[in-house]
């Protein structure tokens, strides 16, 4: 099974103020355990603007909860609702979330999945 994260660099293509993002991916039908994305570290100091998880299939019976954590510590958790396919952080859950430093570990864990369905392919994304 292969697995892909990207970490997109601040461009002057991308308009201004935007700072790049994280993507952490999870492929196929998801399950509860850590660490399940390749982790990610970016080269400067970042804060996030926003944050968002979408999967292509989505959890049933019962929500889907992803955990990004950085540096090992708890950073940001999502839940997509059972029947839905996205979540977006809010304005609050970004405001209090801490600056990822530079070279700190970015991962993801998934510490609930839908009871019938679990969800499948996940996209974790943290805007900077």
């Amino acid at each position: 099974m292969k697995r892909y994260q990207h970490a997109y660099p601040r461009t002057a293509a991308a308009g201004a103020g935007a700072g790049g993002a994280i993507l952490l991916t999870v492929p196929g039908p998801l399950g509860v355990g850590s660490d399940l994305a390749p982790m990610v570290c970016l080269d400067r100091n970042a804060r996030a603007t926003g944050a968002r998880a979408d999967v292509k299939q989505a959890p049933t019976g019962a929500a889907l909860t992803a955990l990004a954590k950085v540096a090992g510590a708890d950073w940001l958790e999502l839940t997509i609702a059972a029947g839905e396919t996205s979540a977006v952080a809010t304005a609050e859950q970004i405001a209090e979330a801490e600056e990822i430093g530079a070279g700190e570990n970015v991962r993801l864990d998934l510490t609930g999945v839908g009871s019938t369905f679990p969800g499948a392919d996940l996209s974790f994304m943290i805007f900077l």
